[in-house]
């Protein structure tokens, strides 16, 4: 990797690492209300994942696909091979959420599982 993209590379990892800051902290001030604020919360925590995503897409590529090409950046960073970043399990979960909801509704009571989300 050349040092001219290892450097920009670095520097949208700092960029996401802050959104992952700033998320947290709005998720913070939403759960400390008197009545926690549902939609914040909510929104913070979509915030953390999109960023946390973005952040493993950065250091190990989509699927895990440019790993070793990054391997460089992810030594000048001193982020391990298990960082939790590198598992993708969380965010896919997130991004397929209507098909998981679909599919604890049909656990818990009959139903037709392709009305729920149409």
């Amino acid at each position: 990797m050349e040092t001219f993209v290892l450097r920009i590379l670095q520097g949208q990892v700092e960029l996401q690492c802050k959104a992952v800051v700033s998320a947290a902290a709005e998720l913070d001030d939403a759960l400390q209300l008197q009545h926690p604020d549902i939609d914040g919360v909510f929104i913070a925590l979509q915030g953390i994942l999109v960023a946390a995503a973005n952040l493993s897409k950065l250091l190990w590529g989509s699927a895990g696909r440019k790993a070793v090409e990054r391997t460089r950046l992810r030594d000048s960073l001193g982020v391990p091979d298990d960082s939790p970043l590198k598992d993708p399990e969380l965010r896919n979960d997130f991004e397929h959420f209507d098909g998981i909801a679909n599919a604890v509704v049909c656990r818990l009571t009959p139903c037709a599982p392709a009305a729920l989300f149409d």
